[in-house]
């Protein structure tokens, strides 16, 4: 099953033509004003201070999240992400990847689920996201054995059994 889910998650990302390196910035729509004026140019990934700046942009996307303004959300979690620098942070690609699909944005979803699988094989809510956004594009045969996988990991992962229950 753990080979199948792999290459499924593989052959999904071949078919948006991503290579599972690229980093999504912002997109999509709905959710106020989407570049929020605290940001940190003036800092990069490994300069003092730039993993708790990265947990700070984090925290502000978690409140423009709850306020349902997922364009900023992103746009805070990029910097994040950003500033983190490797090794990649999950929670931040998770959070990012909750905000692209509550704005139906399936490509990008995908991506930031897959590097949270990648981050974190054991990670169910990874699948389970990334399911949601290829049943976004009617990729149900491929979606079914992710959320299988992420059923598999957490039986009790709300959004795969739903997502089952829909590819089905």
């Amino acid at each position: 099953q753990r080979d199948a889910t792999a290459k499924d998650m593989k052959d999904a990302m071949n078919s948006l033509g991503l290579s599972g390196k690229e980093r999504v910035v912002g997109g999509g729509s709905g959710g106020g004003n989407d570049v929020p004026e605290d940001l940190c140019p003036e800092m990069s990934a490994g300069d003092d201070g730039a993993l708790d700046a990265a947990e700070r942009m984090n925290d502000k996307g978690i409140d423009a999240f709850s306020a349902k303004q997922f364009r900023r959300a992103i746009a805070y979690y990029d910097e994040a992400i950003r500033l983190c620098g490797d090794p990649p942070k999950l929670a931040y690609y998770g959070n990012r990847c909750a905000c692209h699909l509550k704005l139906s944005n399936a490509e990008a979803a995908l991506e930031d689920a897959m590097m949270t699988t990648r981050i974190d094989d054991n990670y169910a809510k990874g699948f389970a996201r990334a399911g949601k956004a290829l049943g976004m594009q009617g990729e149900w045969i491929r979606a079914k054995s992710l959320f299988q996988r992420a059923i598999e990991l957490d039986s009790g992962n709300k959004m795969a059994a739903s997502g089952l229950k829909e590819a089905a």
